[in-house]
């Protein structure tokens, strides 16, 4: 017995007419009368009865009409199941501690892997790296912090850091580094979308506040208009210049401040390694660029 047979017993048994169903499973009805002989062989029960121009049902039918519905609907049950696993299978949520990096990688994963689905989201910092992997939160994650544990393998992913980003020619002669506390500029326009790298460089900014009028925004917009308005000192990263352009010909200089670095980390439960690959390659392709 065969999941074919069954499909066409229903459609006889729903139908009422082997010509109705045999038009409906685009067979010949000499074909599905012989289909349904077959069966009611192999089951050793007459599932109609028959007259001259009509098919009916009978009790062993309705018996066996009730068990092939349920056969039939547990098979599509079944291919369903395995066609979502296998779509899971396609799909990768990889956790985020800074908006930076995330921005900069993202795009770049439907180039190298258009057949995969990416689902990328930023946590926050304060929640625990090792316990979002092991429910499944995420597969990976990039943080900025050792995660230490046995079951999770972790590797070096990229070193940010902070620019200072001025107009061109406006500091002569151009400093190959220096410190943001030590910068002869009056005013500095600064972008901050929450992550750990902006609450790790908060206590700088706060700390040259008192001599640098400093010009916060926390929408994107509104600070691009900024620059295009005045020919003011910006902070850029090493990751974000190659996403976003300040406004005009710039100098970046990189900031030396204890504040202004940070190593952004890989990590993942080793017993996903295999499976992670293609996060791997597109990541280390990623990290390459930089």
């Amino acid at each position: 017995m065969e999941l074919t047979q069954l499909k066409q017993f229903v459609a006889v048994a729903e139908s009422g007419s082997l010509s109705q169903a045999a038009a409906q499973l685009y067979i010949s009805q000499p074909a599905l009368s012989t289909m349904l002989k077959k069966l009611e062989g192999e089951l050793g029960v007459t599932l109609f009865d028959r007259t001259r121009n009509k098919i009916t049902l009978n009790a062993a039918g309705a018996v066996a009409l009730q068990h092939a519905q349920q056969l039939l609907a547990q098979a599509e049950a079944m291919k369903t199941a395995l066609r979502d696993l296998a779509r899971r299978e396609q799909i990768y949520t990889v956790g985020f501690c800074d908006p930076g990096p995330m921005w900069f990688t993202v795009p770049q994963f439907a180039l190298m892997h258009p057949a995969l689905e990416l689902r990328p989201q930023q946590y926050r910092p304060e929640e625990d790296a090792a316990t979002l992997l092991r429910r499944g939160t995420y597969d990976l994650l990039m943080t900025a912090a050792p995660l230490a544990d046995d079951d999770i393998s972790e590797q070096p992913f990229i070193r940010d850091q902070l620019l200072l980003s001025v107009p061109q020619g406006s500091l002569a002669p151009l400093p190959a580094a220096l410190s943001l506390r030590d910068a002869p500029i009056r005013e500095l326009a600064v972008f901050q979308a929450d992550g750990v790298f902006l609450r790790q460089n908060q206590p700088l900014f706060d700390a040259v506040a008192a001599h640098i009028r400093l010009h916060r925004f926390d929408d994107y917009f509104l600070f691009q208009q900024h620059l295009r308005d005045h020919a003011t000192a910006t902070i850029n990263t090493r990751i974000v210049r190659h996403y976003r352009q300040d406004s005009g010909a710039r100098d970046l200089i990189p900031l030396t401040d204890p504040e202004a670095v940070i190593d952004y980390r890989l990590a993942y439960l080793t017993d996903n390694h295999t499976r992670l690959s293609p996060l791997r390659q597109w990541l280390a392709a990623c990290a390459a660029g930089v």
